[in-house]
């Protein structure tokens, strides 16, 4: 027995990802089992496959719902719900970090190396502690800050305990690009509002944007040295924000051409309508309309989005906004025939190029698997392709839209959107690299070359 846990301790601590894969797991069994106990929800509503989905939602900050959180989870229940969802949306290496350095325990160095390579882009011995204490401040700076204005804007018959409660669970929620509300029509409660989703708009996008652009800015503005030496923004920050903002406002225009909105609203509601959901689209998961009644145009749009997601280091799940920058990076110069690949004057390294290209074909393999198992589980429903493919996205993108399908997914949809949703949050290429061994032999095989196209 003794020599079978050294072998699993020698390949856990060989395999750092293993960890972050385990980890996770846990958090989203003991969610499960919390949320199992009598007084998290209205006795008879919640069936122990639903709270599994719940939590495993929540820890990888989806949003995807099979019952209604607000009405069928009591405040106990929500309240474990939104400490998974901080757990899931801090990282939960990050957050074992923390309470490693709380108890002043030293961090093993496996376990710095997948944090660093998660969250920041600078190296660890240097960095680590300060970076992480940066985390650490900024995510509850806007976190409070985002549950103070939500406090004071929210709709007035919310009062006292109510309205702070919900002001904090819509506040980390947002940050942590969960997509989970205690409305029971999510955010089109409060559409009306428009402080009150900008307030929403802006904790998805900070939360989304990476904690390593975040960190950066935050030295930028409070650093004098960094005002003084007139140091470059890094390329890895120049690119994140362009495409971001590229994402956003391309998202608006597409969304409003196509007539995202109902008719009855007035151009300015909206232009603002597609502003939301542009944003949340990318992983947040919050809705001001009925998704379930789009056209299939819109829907492709909105998939489109969630399938790239938010940025590294961040919140948001995807296959990320650097990734899908650099695959474009890597078609333009196969087009044009260049030697290089290079973005805003840098070239790209290979190895960064071949993480881009296995990470967007095993999400795309990952998403083709996905709708056909949907495709078998669901074939008595009736539900169109289109619906099914925008909730295979919306899991794996750990978005937590959907077009009105979640709540009727048979056990076994319902069991392969809970793996994709694990998958989607820890990224497919930290579970491949669980299953396979790096290999060593250094060969090199000569040339020949293939016809493609």
């Amino acid at each position: 027995m003794l020599k079978r846990q050294n072998k699993l301790d020698k390949r856990i601590s060989s395999k750092p990802e293993a960890m972050l894969l385990a980890h996770f797991a846990l958090v989203i069994l003991i969610g499960w089992g919390l949320l199992m106990l009598p007084w998290s929800s209205i006795p008879g509503k919640v069936t122990t496959l639903d709270a599994l989905f719940t939590s495993t939602s929540a820890v990888c900050v989806t949003g995807l719902i099979t019952v209604d959180t607000a009405t069928v989870y009591t405040r106990t229940g929500q309240f474990i719900i939104v400490c998974l969802i901080q757990i899931g949306g801090l990282g939960l290496m990050t957050f074992s970090a923390l309470i490693f350095r709380l108890a002043r325990r030293r961090i093993s160095y496996s376990s710095q190396i997948i944090i660093e390579d998660t969250f920041f882009q600078d190296g660890i011995a240097v960095q680590f502690k300060t970076l992480f204490k940066q985390i650490v401040l900024l995510t509850a700076f806007f976190e409070t800050a985002g549950a103070l204005s939500l406090f004071i804007f929210l709709p007035t018959h919310e009062q006292g305990f109510q309205r702070a409660f919900s002001a904090v669970f819509h506040s980390v929620s947002a940050f942590c690009n969960a997509g989970f509300s205690t409305y029971t029509e999510n955010l089109v409660y409060v559409r009306s509002s428009r402080v009150v989703l900008t307030t929403i708009m802006l904790l998805i996008i900070c939360g989304g944007i990476g904690y390593s652009v975040l960190t950066e800015t935050w030295n930028r503005t409070t650093n004098k040295k960094y005002r003084q030496l007139r140091v470059n923004w890094s390329l890895h920050s120049r690119v994140v924000i362009r495409t971001t903002l590229l994402l956003i406002f391309g998202g608006v225009l597409v969304l409003f051409i196509l007539g995202f909105t109902q008719d009855e609203n007035t151009l300015g509601e909206n232009i603002y309508a597609s502003f939301f959901q542009s944003v949340t689209a990318r992983t947040a998961g919050y809705n001001t309309v009925n998704i379930g009644g789009l056209g299939n145009a819109s829907l492709l749009v909105i998939i489109f989005l969630m399938f790239i997601g938010g940025s590294p280091g961040g919140t948001a799940g995807g296959i990320k906004t650097s990734t899908a920058a650099v695959i474009y990076a890597v078609i333009i110069s196969g087009i044009k025939k260049k030697e290089n690949v290079s973005m805003l004057e840098r070239r790209i390294p290979p190895e960064v190029i071949q993480r881009a290209v296995v990470v967007i074909t095993l999400s795309v393999l990952l998403n083709v698997l996905g709708v056909f198992i949907l495709s078998i589980s669901e074939r008595g429903t009736g539900t169109s392709f289109i619906r099914l493919l925008f909730e295979q996205v919306s899991a794996f993108g750990t978005v937590g839209l959907s077009a009105s399908v979640t709540p009727t997914l048979s056990s076994l949809g319902k069991i392969w959107i809970i793996l994709t949703m694990y998958i989607g949050r820890v990224g497919p290429l930290t579970v491949a690299l669980w299953f396979t061994e790096p290999e060593r032999v250094k060969i090199k095989y000569p040339y020949e070359r293939i016809m493609i196209g």
